[in-house]
């Protein structure tokens, strides 16, 4: 059974079955405000079969069929008991006609005095059919109730996560866009500077190589021009020696012919005598210098004798003092070892002391 739909109703799936509150209902008892076309009233063309039933009367008196049973009921005919809805389209497949109609058939026509009890026994009828249609209306609502609840419960939910992942997936998108932007920045600006520095060093091998070539070329320029140069002064040279070795030659030449005359001879003799004394002067300058030297010699062999002197006399207290110093801490060293020896040597005499006792005890007390 589906939520809003009752037994032997008519189906509504949004509100539920229609009770007396609905808004089509005008609240009179038994109204036609749940009547449709789909839904005819019990009137006497239901018992004779014109609205698709074959069934007639059981008492076959039409002035008791003119009367709407179903108007007797509070909430018209949708609380009307089972007995009076199995004519009703739409339930000849829950509810048999006949039985209804043979059931019916006593309180339709009736003797007066069992009237009061079977009004009674309508009533007790009608009473049961209203709290079963009320506990059936009820469980409809509570069914229709708990799957709104249920729903509305999910689409709170899904809103609520939706609504708490949305930022979630918001810093996401936000921070997955940065990141691709920012590596594309990155690589764009490794690339803008590596094709920088791919620039820059084309052009500085381009400069270096450049330079190399000229340097190659002033180097190949500057040789040829210094061995054309280094050729000419050679030449030059060479041709200033042949010269001079000429006018030697020639002077040579003039000197040996001329040798014997008077005047090579006083040339001859005046350079001799000049170089005498050219010679005597140098040498009595070396003389008074040794002079000077062997007098100053004599002061610096004093001041040397002196200063070993007082070197030696260092050399020899510091030999003492060392000495000294070796004897005090050899002397230190002697009387910290007399007395350890002296101190293990009390040491041992005591222990060996201690000992004997401790044995002479042990023997007094193992014999004792």
């Amino acid at each position: 059974m589906q939520a809003g739909e009752v037994k032997g109703g008519s189906p509504n799936p949004s509100l539920g079955p229609p009770t007396a509150t609905s808004p089509t209902h005008d609240g009179r008892a038994g109204a036609g405000g749940f009547a449709s076309p789909e839904r005819p009233s019990y009137l006497a063309e239901v018992w004779r079969g014109q609205v698709g039933s074959s069934v007639s009367p059981p008492t076959g008196a039409e002035s008791d069929l003119l009367v709407d049973l179903s108007s007797n009921f509070l909430g018209g005919a949708v609380h009307a008991p089972l007995w009076l809805q199995g004519a009703r389209s739409g339930c000849g497949e829950e509810f048999d006609p006949f039985p209804s109609l043979f059931m019916a058939a006593p309180f339709l026509n009736v003797h007066p005095k069992k009237q009061y009890r079977a009004e009674c026994l309508l009533a007790d009828m009608q009473d049961r059919a209203m709290m079963r249609s009320t506990l059936m209306t009820m469980e409809a609502f509570a069914v229709h109730t708990r799957t709104m609840r249920g729903m509305r419960e999910k689409a709170a939910r899904h809103y609520i996560y939706g609504t708490a992942t949305a930022a979630i997936r918001g810093w996401q998108n936000k921070a997955t866009v940065l990141r691709v932007a920012r590596m594309r920045l990155r690589t764009a600006v490794a690339r803008w500077l590596r094709t920088q520095l791919q620039q820059a060093f084309d052009e500085w091998k381009a400069q270096r190589r450049d330079a190399r070539e000229l340097f190659l070329s002033a180097e190949r320029v500057a040789d040829k021009t210094l061995g054309h140069f280094m050729q000419a002064f050679v030449g030059a040279w060479r041709g200033l020696i042949e010269a001079q070795d000429h006018k030697r030659e020639v002077l040579t030449r003039i000197l040996m012919r001329t040798q014997d005359r008077a005047s090579f001879k006083a040339i001859h003799a005046w350079s001799s005598i000049t170089s005498h004394i050219h010679r005597c002067r140098t040498l009595a300058d070396r003389a008074l210098a040794r002079t000077r030297h062997a007098k100053r010699e004599l002061a610096f062999a004093a001041w040397q004798d002196l200063r070993l002197r007082g070197l030696r006399a260092i050399r020899k207290m510091d030999v003492a003092v060392a000495r000294w110093q070796r004897h005090l801490l050899f002397w230190c060293l002697d009387g910290m070892a007399t007395t350890a020896r002296f101190n293990a040597l009390v040491r041992r005499r005591t222990d060996w002391l201690v000992c004997k006792c401790r044995l002479r005890m042990l023997g007094d007390v193992l014999h004792g």
